[in-house]
């Protein structure tokens, strides 16, 4: 198995392991190191390994994001309204709230 360890400033070392009947301990070394992983198959990236916090930051990062361009996107394309209308969208909207759970 041919592996490549991602590098704190992107830069890729090969490195060969040898994993003997699944002994390899893939959590020490991702959490320890605080590396990616890159699987390659004939050469070629074909898996990344994380540890779970730093793939939770760059699915929050993207989420974010996402959010950013969204907004961005809607004031672009005019969806956007004043802060007077959004306090009377709300204040409608909290209404309706109260009057349900009541």
């Amino acid at each position: 198995l041919r592996l490549a360890k991602a590098t704190n400033n992107s830069c890729v070392r090969f490195t060969n392991f040898f994993i003997i009947n699944g002994s390899y301990d893939w959590n020490l070394t991702i959490n320890s190191s605080n590396r990616s992983i890159i699987i390659t198959q004939n050469g070629k990236p074909e898996a990344v390994v994380l540890s779970p916090s730093k793939f939770e930051r760059l699915n929050t990062q993207s989420r974010f994001l996402s959010a950013v361009q969204q907004g961005l996107d809607d004031v672009q394309a005019g969806r956007v309204i004043d802060d007077d209308m959004l306090e009377v969208v709300l204040e409608g909207k909290i209404a309706k709230l109260q009057i349900a759970l009541e």
